[in-house]
């Protein structure tokens, strides 16, 4: 009974190592998958001034952010399947551009703040969001559903000063990287079940040997206890008979 308990804790842990294991991987290719966008979007951003004349910026925000690239939400969608909706602030964070015309242009939260004056980009997957809290439409008031959005934050700089000139915020459609996440999901969980199981298979039986084994060798102490102590005996009789015949 003791050495079943041994065995319970033994296996509960190697349980709690690989679910643990499993979670930080989980969340370390979450990070990866959910900011791979941003950072091809902030290439494409860089990229936008150097297609200028002059190659730099403005002084607020990029021309070509400015003119006939972005005008309608119309042609965001023609030109980009999948943004959803868009806006531009200059470096003191003064509302600039905001497509489409219904969309509610949310704060910029204390954090991503900090994160964007480090010139670091911020992404954020939204699993369920509500359209009526970012768009102003009637529809979705009326209609109560949720979608899944990525939310990316990117920090314009002048690459000759190194100053911040605006931020970029982009919500895009997550239908894609909603399926890729849940794959993702399934896959570890799938993988963390064999590891779990093949871990408490070969655990049991290296236990299951170990135990046997050590019986094996109490038995032999077992009965090499008993042989010296009819040896002893044998030897107070020996040495009884010797002093009675003595």
């Amino acid at each position: 009974m003791e050495r079943l308990k041994y065995f319970f804790l033994i296996i509960l842990a190697f349980a709690l190592l690989v679910i643990l294991l499993s979670f930080h991987t989980r969340e370390l290719i979450r990070k990866q998958v959910i900011s791979r966008d941003s950072k091809l979007i902030h290439l494409l951003i860089q990229m936008g001034p150097l297609l200028l004349e002059d190659g730099s910026f403005s002084g607020e925000l990029p021309e070509w952010m400015l003119e006939d690239s972005v005008v309608t939400s119309v042609r965001v969608s023609e030109k980009i399947q999948g943004i959803v909706a868009v806006q531009l602030l200059d470096s003191r964070r003064n509302l600039k551009l905001s497509l489409p015309d219904n969309f509610i242009p949310p704060d910029l939260d204390p954090d991503d703040l900090k994160t964007i004056n480090e010139h670091q980009n911020v992404s954020r997957f939204h699993s369920n969001i509500r359209l009526d809290s970012l768009f102003a439409d009637p529809d979705f008031f009326v209609a109560d559903f949720t979608v899944p959005l990525l939310e990316v934050i990117i920090p314009m700089v002048d690459s000759n000063s190194n100053q911040l000139e605006g931020i970029t915020q982009i919500w895009i459609d997550g239908s894609s990287m909603s399926e890729e996440l849940a794959l993702l999901d399934r896959n570890l969980m799938l993988q963390s079940g064999i590891a779990l199981f093949g871990g408490c298979l070969i655990i049991g039986l290296i236990l299951y040997w170990a135990f046997k084994r050590l019986n094996r060798l109490n038995q032999v102490l077992m009965d090499r206890s008993l042989k010296l102590q009819e040896a002893n005996q044998e030897l107070v009789l020996a040495a009884k008979s010797s002093a009675i015949g003595a």
